[in-house]
């Protein structure tokens, strides 16, 4: 971030204080109180540094402090990058994670869809069991089971 951009940020139509807004070079250790200054700021450490330290043409601080990219030194560059590169791997991974999970939710919805089965599959069972089943109290109990199951599936299907 350059001088002026700040000076912006702040607000233009307050004056800048001497003291308070002075911005000092890193290297030089000159101190700067102009807003128009041509001294950079580094957005990962906060240092600041005029053009003349950094070797940097006024060209090429006009085209810094006009942009809205960000800025960091030489020190930072290496840190900033690496970090960029490690987000990216992450964010690759999560994608790679979410699209295993969600082949694995459709595996599993599937599987739940085909394993279903129907109130009509369930009252043809019941019906073939019943003509093969004598009339007792077993026979009564698998009845009250095979309804409440029928029931159960009805209300899931209702769902």
């Amino acid at each position: 971030m350059s001088r002026s951009q700040t000076a912006k940020k702040a607000g233009s139509d307050r004056p800048i204080s001497p003291v308070q807004d002075a911005w000092t070079c890193h290297v030089c250790n000159k101190v700067f109180s102009d807003p128009n200054s041509r001294v950079l700021e580094c957005e990962h450490c906060s240092l600041r540094f005029c053009i003349k330290c950094l070797g940097k043409k006024q060209s090429e601080y006009e085209t810094i402090a006009k942009s809205d990219c960000m800025w960091f030194c030489n020190d930072c560059k290496p840190k900033v990058t690496k970090s960029v590169k490690v987000d990216l791997e992450i964010e690759e991974r999560v994608a790679s994670a979410m699209e295993r999970y969600e082949t694995r939710l459709d595996t599993i919805e599937k599987k739940t869809l085909d394993a279903k089965c129907n109130k009509e599959q369930v009252q043809a069972i019941v019906k073939d069991s019943n003509c093969s089943l004598p009339h007792s109290s077993l026979s009564k109990q698998n009845k009250k089971l095979t309804s409440d199951t029928v029931k159960e599936i009805a209300d899931r299907q209702a769902n």
